[in-house]
């Protein structure tokens, strides 16, 4: 076996190293970059799918507040300019 390896010429195993280089430069300047990328935009997915989520849930809510609301009179509003002043003595 280590005789097969001694038989390997000089110039496959430059070609080999240059290859494996190539590889491990493309992994570390394509790939590992990317999958970073990838992972804060699935995070900034998940953050809005939760906020989707809250306001869907407070759909209801605020449609019963605005169903009750409309219910109730609500009292005329008198401006401060049309008051007389006998109203404001204490």
């Amino acid at each position: 076996m280590i005789k097969k390896i001694n038989r390997v010429p000089a110039n496959s195993v430059s070609y080999i190293l240059i290859c494996a280089g190539i590889i491990i430069f493309v992994i570390l300047l394509g790939i590992i970059p990317l999958h970073r990328y990838s992972s804060s935009l699935a995070e900034e997915v998940k953050k809005i799918k939760e906020q989707i989520q809250e306001q869907k849930d407070l759909k209801a809510v605020y449609q019963l507040l605005d169903v009750t609301s409309k219910k109730k009179e609500m009292p005329p509003v008198i401006s401060s300019q049309h008051r007389q002043p006998a109203e404001y003595a204490v």
